[in-house]
């Protein structure tokens, strides 16, 4: 089975590399387009939406069609990583959004953890303060 020459072109427009073809092996249309690191990957279409097939991993076979088609290019153009108009922008600038959203996550789970060890105290504080003191003697 060969693609269409115009979903060909119109996935070239999103990426100058990218390819598409039907894939003898899996049995399903191959996506390929170039990541952000500039390597070619490849994505088979198939009903993400649907569970997986326990035998073989993979899920239910979808067709590709005209319709089909505009749906996987509107996708590809709010979701491709190398897509320099929209979606996750620069690698630098993903980078960088991950970073900052790991910084505060770290930040709240520090200070989670500093309010729990704070009320640990404040619930145990005649326990602590009693600790290892012994009795009192007075010397005589």
């Amino acid at each position: 089975m060969l693609p269409k020459p115009e979903w060909v072109a119109a996935l070239r427009a999103l990426d100058d590399k990218a390819d598409l073809r039907w894939n003898e092996v899996a049995g399903r249309w191959e996506f390929i387009l170039t990541s952000a690191d500039g390597v070619p990957r490849s994505q088979f279409w198939e009903w993400f939406d649907q569970p997986r097939d326990p035998a073989t991993g993979r899920h239910p076979y979808r067709p590709l069609d005209d319709t089909q088609m505009r749906v996987a290019l509107a996708n590809l153009e709010r979701t491709f990583v190398g897509n320099p108009y929209d979606g996750a922008g620069t690698t630098a600038r993903e980078v960088r959004r991950r970073w900052q959203f790991n910084q505060t996550l770290l930040a709240q789970r520090y200070r989670a953890a500093g309010e729990h060890f704070a009320d640990f105290l404040w619930d145990h504080r005649r326990q602590l303060r009693d600790a290892g003191a012994g009795p009192l003697v007075k010397a005589g």
